[in-house]
């Protein structure tokens, strides 16, 4: 009826909630943590919605990426992931492409990321 202790070797990477936190030399590094079983099915350009849903979802998630990845490599991974789901779900390259690139120089600390965008 009381607490039991559950102990375990200890781990240089954890996941907790949308974050994956690691220590590789010494230092905190972070990235965005996607569950295996995401299916990541963001609305279809065919859908009922808005059209500005679609430049609220690319600003978001470009804007969490920056936030979320503490290195330059990762961010580029997550934004180019992102842009491909997209494109898989039937959004067009002239439709996305401009999002992105307003999406990532408005970014308070704008990095190289244009580049993950083809």
């Amino acid at each position: 009826s009381g607490l039991t202790w559950e102990f375990r070797d200890l781990k240089t990477e954890v996941d907790f909630m949308d974050l994956t936190l690691r220590l590789a030399n010494g230092r905190a590094q972070t990235t965005m943590y996607e569950k295996p079983m995401n299916l990541y099915l963001y609305m279809p350009p065919s859908t009922c919605h808005p059209p500005g849903l679609i430049n609220g979802l690319v600003f978001g998630q470009v804007k969490r990426i920056n936030d979320l990845c503490s290195l330059e490599s990762d961010k580029h991974e997550k934004v180019r992931l992102f842009y491909d789901r997209l494109r898989f779900r039937g959004w067009q390259e002239s439709t996305l492409r401009p999002l992105f690139e307003k999406a990532i120089s408005s970014l308070s600390k704008p990095s190289n990321l244009a580049s993950s965008v083809p």
